[in-house]
C-alpha cells in the first residue's frame, strides 16, 4: 500500500461528529487536519496496512492527524531511531495541544487512595 491509498482508506472512514469534534477543539493555529476517525477504527486500518517503516515515513510527513497516528502505529520499531521517536512523542498533536499533556482523570471514590498517588513510570 502507498501513501495515496492509505489517504483515500482514511477518507473512506471518515467520521463525521470526529470531524466536527475536531474544528470545534483545535487551537486556531493548528495547522493539521482531521477526517475524524477513532483510536479504535485507527487501529484496525493500521493492522490492514501492516508495518511499514518507509510508509510510516511518509505518512508522518502529511497535514492529516489520522494519517500520523497511522504512521505510528504502522512504522517498524526496529528501524526507528531514539531521535524520530523522540520528535514524534514531542509532535503528535491534537488541538494545539501535546497528547501527553491532557490532564488524568481526577482520582475515583472507589479506588483506594494509594493508587491515586502512586507515580507511573
Amino acid at each position: 500500500m502507498n501513501a495515496t491509498q492509505v489517504m483515500v482508506l482514511l477518507e473512506a472512514n471518515q467520521n463525521e461528529r470526529g470531524i466536527q469534534n475536531w474544528q470545534r477543539t483545535r487551537a486556531p493555529d493548528d495547522k493539521l487536519n482531521s477526517f475524524g476517525i477513532g483510536l479504535t477504527v485507527l487501529r484496525k486500518l493500521g493492522k490492514q496496512i501492516g508495518r511499514d517503516h518507509d510508509l510510516a515515513q511518509q505518512l508522518w510527513e502529511s497535514d492529516v492527524y489520522d494519517a500520523q497516528i497511522i504512521a505510528l502505529l504502522i512504522n517498524d520499531p526496529k528501524q526507528m531511531t531514539r531521535e524520530q521517536v523522540e520528535v514524534q512523542v514531542e509532535n503528535v498533536e491534537h488541538g494545539g495541544s501535546p497528547m501527553c499533556s491532557v490532564p488524568a482523570m481526577p482520582p475515583s471514590p472507589r479506588r483506594p487512595s494509594s493508587l491515586n498517588s502512586r507515580a507511573i513510570g
